[in-house]
């Protein structure tokens, strides 16, 4: 056993002269706060937040004209006669231009629209997680600073009480196994307060990587926080489960998708008809065209003319025509029977229930995750009241051990178990008020109220 304990505190010993430094600098935690956009999943969710934008962007955009410039050279030659008695040199331009979108084109970009919502939920989700992140890990390394002159304490009493039990067994009052009890529980002592320094160390580097501090040998100096928020205003869980049904992005995304799901259902039911519109004209060798298509909104134009031609045929040939012109007008008719719409919209159906199981399903874990954060929350609030009552009995007990020395009725040891024990518990007391705190904002956080709250104490509300 006792070979066991000194291979642990000889390792522990190694580490510290490997990590530990003396304090040259200080931290507080609204400067980790302040540095919470350095997570990296509010900077992912960031990312995320700035490509649905762009893919909106992009699909809002009906289309860029195309412009289309087509030469052509043709050879006429009577049959029996010498090859390419006439070159003409003729070209067609056209041209383009998209006026809206089509039915499908606007699905997407409400899809896409959705998306962005949710991404910005997201990553609002992300800030707020950061700021618990940041909250927690700050008090929990300060605790442990805060906690060093407290193992100090009770390695002071352990001490006191093993030089006190070696002098008790020289005198015979003591038995050999009662001895190496209080020089165990020494070890025990001397090993939390190396165990202290090495969490305390860890602990900022969690806080480092976290929010990406420079990474330095030196450990901060930690400064007592703010405990925030006011924990008198959680509301009760059927208030936070309709606000989570209101705000979780889980549930929004389930929801939007059941809204996707409605609008192409609603596409699908409508007649594929298409209809478009095209006049044309043309005058000797130069023809035009003007088209437009209704349901993918574009607008079409063409003009061919002639450029230079060479030679010549004969009557009879190509080019003896007489010069003539013409205007007329058509209409193009589509239409779909509409089979395949139908098997997609079978298919969505379903994907349309089980979107609505799932909806149902987050709302009850929703519900079941509130109820249980809220109880944590309750347990906390009653432990922190036990706290309290814990100071105020060893404070009594202290108070009374003073009185005892001056009457001479108490030994070093008590006063120095005194002293640690009232370290002790005050300890205890603020731990347990940051524990409150922070089971107060997992709570508030599971409910996707945390963001209110923090956005009035950035406020200054």
């Amino acid at each position: 056993m006792k070979t066991n304990q000194m291979l642990y505190r000889s390792l522990l010993s190694f580490l510290l002269l490997l990590v530990i430094t003396p304090t040259v600098a200080s931290l507080s935690l609204e400067e980790v706060l302040a540095r919470r956009e350095k997570a990296s999943p509010v900077r992912l969710a960031r990312l995320a937040v700035a490509q649905a934008e762009n893919q909106l962007e992009k699909l809002r955009f009906s289309g860029d004209a195309t412009l289309t410039l087509d030469p052509e050279v043709k050879t006429t030659t009577r049959i029996g006669e010498t090859f390419a008695e006439e070159i003409g040199f003729s070209g067609t331009a056209s041209a383009k231009f998209a006026l809206g979108m089509t039915d499908l084109e606007k699905e997407r970009v409400a899809i896409a629209y959705d998306s962005l919502n949710a991404a910005r939920k997201r990553f609002v989700q992300a800030e707020v997680d950061a700021f618990l992140l940041a909250y927690e890990l700050y008090q929990d390394a300060w605790l442990t600073q805060d906690e060093q002159s407290v193992l100090s304490a009770e390695l002071e009493a352990a001490q006191s009480y093993t030089k006190a039990a070696r002098e008790r067994f020289r005198l015979g009052e003591l038995s050999l196994t009662e001895l190496s009890e209080a020089e165990e529980n020494l070890q025990q002592a001397e090993e939390a307060v190396l165990a202290g320094e090495l969490k305390l160390r860890l602990s900022w580097l969690q806080i480092a990587y976290a929010f990406d501090f420079d990474l330095s040998p030196e450990t901060p100096q930690l400064m007592a926080a703010l405990l925030f928020p006011d924990t008198a205003s959680l509301p009760k869980p059927p208030e936070l489960a309709a606000w989570a049904f209101e705000q979780d992005p889980d549930l929004k995304e389930l929801e939007a998708g059941v809204k996707q799901i409605d609008s192409t259902l609603s596409r699908l039911a409508k007649t594929d008809l298409s209809v478009s519109l095209k006049g044309f004209g043309a005058m000797s060798e130069h023809s035009a065209s003007l088209s437009y298509t209704f349901q993918d909104p574009q607008l079409a134009a063409s003009y061919s003319f002639p450029i230079v031609s060479f030679g010549e045929v004969a009557a009879g040939g190509s080019g003896s025509t007489e010069d003539t012109w013409s205007v007329g007008l058509s209409v193009g008719l589509s239409y779909t029977t509409g089979r395949s719409d139908a098997l997609e919209a079978g298919a969505l159906e379903l994907e349309r229930e089980q979107l609505t199981a799932r909806i149902d399903a987050r709302k009850q874990e929703l519900e079941l995750i509130i109820r249980s954060r809220y109880q944590q929350w309750l347990k906390a609030v009653q432990s922190l009241e036990q706290a309290r009552r814990n100071v105020e009995q060893v404070e009594q007990n202290r108070a009374i051990l003073e009185s005892k020395r001056s009457l001479g009725l108490a030994n070093d040891y008590d006063i120095h178990a005194a002293v640690a024990s009232a370290g002790r518990a005050r300890f205890s007391l603020r731990a347990a008020e940051i524990e409150e705190k922070v089971q107060w904002m997992r709570t508030a956080q599971s409910a996707s109220y945390l963001a209110e709250v923090v956005e009035g104490i950035e406020a200054g509300d």
